[in-house]
């Protein structure tokens, strides 16, 4: 007989990054999950499209299989250049120390993948 599942205790996550309270296998969190914790990290969702579909996919029917780009939720302009003024004002909006890069399958769309790679590394 197995010992019944204990309920996972919920994260304060109020203090996680002063505290250094984060993970109980790990300790600390890395830096990119600091700007995370902190709100200050832009999710840019870079397109919906994807050959697999996976059983746990978390992207929404809405925007599975579309080529749009999200900046969190964010819907940005299908002109490249608007999307990337977009893109700078919702970092500045939310003073963004980082970006997590998401979608369906960003490398489905390597060319505008590696473009907002290289966009925030010039700029």
């Amino acid at each position: 007989m197995t010992k019944a599942l204990q309920p996972k205790t919920r994260v304060n996550t109020e203090n996680m990054v002063d505290t250094g309270k984060y993970s109980f296998c790990m300790g600390c969190p890395a830096e990119g999950c600091k700007s995370c914790v902190e709100g200050a990290k832009v999710v840019l969702f870079v397109t919906g499209l994807c050959p697999r579909r996976c059983f746990y996919c978390p992207v929404s029917e809405h925007k599975f299989g579309t080529d749009d780009v999200y900046a969190d939720e964010w819907k940005l302009s299908k002109d490249p250049a608007q999307a990337d003024q977009e893109l700078l004002e919702e970092c500045r909006l939310i003073e963004a120390k980082g970006a997590g890069i998401t979608g369906g399958d960003p490398l489905a769309t390597l060319a505008k993948t590696t473009h907002y790679i290289q966009y925030e590394i010039l700029r």
